[in-house]
């Protein structure tokens, strides 16, 4: 893969446009993360059911899933129908609702537990410090493209955003992933000892 493949695949990843088709389009990038985030929703649930999935846990996927699933709705439809320049144009100013978005489950994630919450699991921490990030990051992208409309100045932080913003999404679904693995190894260990005796 050359430079220019590459240079490629991050104007995909950075630039929301109807007529982006590739795999690595920020909608498919969205559906993807989306899936991921539905995927740990599910599982978050039936271990709830079978009451092995810790309460701050449990809040953090769902608060985190729902956001995830809901800003990748959101991606979908302005890729489907910003149609001309003015749409497109317009179509910026979803990095400020998706701070906002962030914003709002940062503070649902931090409410909910100081209120019923005494133990925070590890990816509460996480997830805290990646909406922060996110949130930091989209704001200042908003004010680039979408209040000062400086589109081509600037272009590495385009490319810094996406980098980071992608980064952040796919280590919290990773980490909440492996937090998974391990409980299931844990349990796997426990299952073989009281079988070996």
């Amino acid at each position: 893969m050359d430079l220019e493949q590459i240079s490629q695949i991050l104007n995909d990843i950075v630039y929301v446009r109807p007529s982006n088709n590739s795999n690595w389009s920020a909608l498919f990038i969205s559906s993807y993360i989306s899936i991921a985030y539905i995927f740990a929703f599910v599982t978050s649930v039936l271990l709830a059911i079978n009451k092995s999935e810790s309460y701050s846990r449990f809040i953090v996927v769902r608060a985190l899933s729902a956001k995830y699933i809901l800003t990748g709705f959101l991606m979908m439809l302005i890729q489907l129908n910003a149609k001309t320049d003015a749409q497109i144009d317009a179509s910026q100013h979803i990095y400020l609702a998706y701070a906002l978005i962030d914003y709002v489950i940062l503070r649902y994630i931090q409410r909910v537990h100081l209120l019923t919450s005494k133990y925070y699991n590890n990816i509460y921490f996480y997830a805290v410090i990646g909406l922060w990030i996110n949130i930091l990051i989209q704001l200042i992208l908003w004010l680039k493209i979408g209040v000062f409309d400086f589109e081509y100045e600037f272009a590495w932080y385009n490319y810094t955003y996406s980098i980071i913003s992608n980064l952040v999404t796919v280590s919290i679904i990773a980490i909440i992933f492996f937090d998974y693995a391990e409980m299931l190894f844990r349990h796997v260990v426990r299952k073989l000892n009281a079988s070996a005796n």
